[in-house]
């Protein structure tokens, strides 16, 4: 298992360090995040954004800089979750 936390509290998402207790990352996506997941390897985190334009954002988590970002006109993303092999993301929304 891991030792870092993610968490999206109507804010910039802020990742911990579990054993030492600290704040590691704040990682300023414009806008609050609706979700996050940790790729299988751990080093990047997805989050997903949906307010105004609804993007999906793929965040090195040695630096803490974004590495890719998708835009899409689907409104209503609400979770995100990485394929076994960290090869593919798949962003959810509400069935409107």
């Amino acid at each position: 298992c891991g030792t870092t936390l993610a968490a999206c509290t109507g804010g910039p998402v802020r990742v911990w360090d579990v054993a030492s207790r600290k704040q590691v990352h704040e990682l300023n996506g414009d806008r609050i995040a609706r979700a996050v997941a940790f790729s299988p390897c751990g080093t990047k985190l997805a989050t997903v954004y949906d307010y105004g334009e609804a993007d999906l954002r793929v965040w090195d988590l040695t630096t803490g800089t974004v590495l890719r970002r998708f835009e899409t006109a689907n409104r209503g993303m609400n979770a995100v979750a990485w394929s076994a092999d960290g090869a593919h993301i798949a962003p959810g929304a509400l069935d409107r």
